[in-house]
């Protein structure tokens, strides 16, 4: 059972690799291809927005005199995720005055379009904003049942 020295072991030398240079044609070819991209996903969510807004416009015109739920209006019972892409293209409604938001005589919230007249005269005076929040627990609930849910503004 002699004795036992520890040395520590040697350093390894690092070997240095070259770095590769982007070439010019991929610095030329990237910003066009995220520019075409963004230009087509921002399209893409105007006809979204539009699609609804013809939606909206179409069901407050089938009965005006009773007020559209919010929640029903926006959220998918068969997906969650189509829910949240809903409450995101809603907002853009609202956001642009084409839609307004109100609490009905129980202090749930109601969605209904805004005449083009009301949206060129209000201008942006009359546009508040809320925070709308949903999880997949609170979608499941409510879209198993007629439960409504809070809005925080």
């Amino acid at each position: 059972m002699g004795s036992f020295h520890a040395e520590p072991p040697a350093p390894k030398q690092r070997v240095e690799r070259q770095r590769k240079a982007p070439s010019k044609e991929a610095k030329r070819i990237m910003p066009t291809q995220l520019k075409k991209m963004d230009e087509s996903h921002q399209e893409a969510t105007e006809k979204e927005v539009e699609r609804i807004l013809g939606y909206l416009k179409s069901y407050y015109e089938d009965d005006s005199s009773s007020p559209i739920s919010y929640y029903e209006f926006v959220i998918d019972p068969n997906s969650f995720s189509r829910t949240v892409e809903n409450i995101f293209h809603t907002s853009f409604l609202i956001r642009d005055g084409l839609a307004r938001l109100y609490l009905d005589s129980d202090n749930l919230p109601c969605i209904e379009p805004v005449e083009e007249a009301e949206v060129e005269a209000a201008g942006s005076f009359s546009r508040k904003q809320c925070i709308v929040s949903i999880s997949p627990k609170i979608w499941r609930y409510t879209s198993s049942c007629s439960v409504n849910v809070s809005v925080v503004c």
